[in-house]
């Protein structure tokens, strides 16, 4: 089933905010237009679920979507006060709520008001993330990017995956990065929307040392470079308190790896952390002292 995502998410505020719009993806997918029913974990009976009505439990959305439970909780809660969700209130267990898209605050159900309405909310949405920064710019419609998408029709995608390739795009042309779309269809297909939405967003961080956008996509994603990153931050930080609870003088931390000085070994720090533990003791037992 096809169901597209609203206007209101995919203005400039939502999209520059890559833990909501995860929230918004995860939410839409979880949605609706018909009744229908869903298990409940460890129970022996079914949960019916309304038309635009879906089951969040903080701990699965938050994994689901790979964020903070705490991030999770705190898109949810600007949902709610923008009036985009409401809480079954009916409908609640002991892990788990119903909340319900409230179609009607959304501009196609209130053509009337959707100028103000589409101000209001965005005017809300500012004071609620306090990261986001106030602009004079108008605000500009993810459509633009959709205007183009007869090239997406064409090729082998399921409907889901057109859309993606449609928010990803949009994505970018808000940050003023031009991607071609046969490579967006490359990328999604073999890497997943996620992974790259992650890297458009490292590239903002790192954009004045870019001169190719695409190019630096090409290889960040195909290597990686935000798990690398995450990788390399939780590694280093074990390194040094390694090296300092074991009084291990042998052990010289640089940047990127650590070395071990008496055998020359060097251990990079964009290994996996489990791994890179077991190696960083194994090293510390076969040199440590008196061995």
């Amino acid at each position: 089933m096809f169901l597209p995502i609203p206007y209101e998410f995919a203005t400039e505020d939502f999209l520059k905010d890559l833990v909501m719009m995860r929230f918004v993806f995860w939410m839409m997918r979880r949605i609706s237009t018909e009744q229908h029913t869903i298990p409940l974990k460890n129970k022996r009976k079914l949960l019916v679920l309304a038309p635009f009505e879906f089951m969040y439990g903080r701990n699965s959305c938050a994994k689901n979507i790979g964020i903070s439970e705490g991030k999770a909780r705190r898109r949810l809660e600007q949902l709610l006060a923008l009036g985009y969700l409401s809480k079954v209130s009916e409908k609640t267990t002991s892990t788990f709520s119903v909340f319900r898209l409230e179609v009607t605050a959304f501009r196609q159900n209130s053509s009337q008001h959707q100028g103000q309405k589409t101000r209001q909310q965005t005017d809300s949405f500012n004071s609620l993330n306090r990261k986001t920064k106030t602009s004079d710019c108008k605000i500009k419609e993810a459509s633009i990017a959709i205007e183009e998408s007869q090239v997406v029709d064409k090729s082998p995608l399921s409907e889901k995956e057109k859309e993606d390739v449609q928010v990803i795009v949009a994505f970018c042309e808000q940050r003023k990065i031009t991607l071609k779309k046969r490579v967006v269809i490359r990328w999604l297909l073999s890497y997943g929307v996620q992974r790259i939405l992650d890297h458009v967003g490292l590239l903002m961080e790192n954009k004045k040392c870019v001169k190719n956008p695409e190019a630096w996509l090409e290889t960040a994603i195909k290597e990686n470079y935000v798990w690398q990153n995450q990788n390399t931050l939780e590694n280093k930080q074990y390194a040094e308190q390694f090296k300092m609870e074991k009084n291990w003088t042998d052990l010289e931390i640089t940047k990127a790896y650590c070395t071990h000085k008496p055998s020359g070994k060097d251990y990079q720090f964009k290994l996996p952390p489990e791994s890179f533990r077991q190696i960083l003791l194994d090293c510390y037992n076969q040199y440590k002292s008196g061995n």
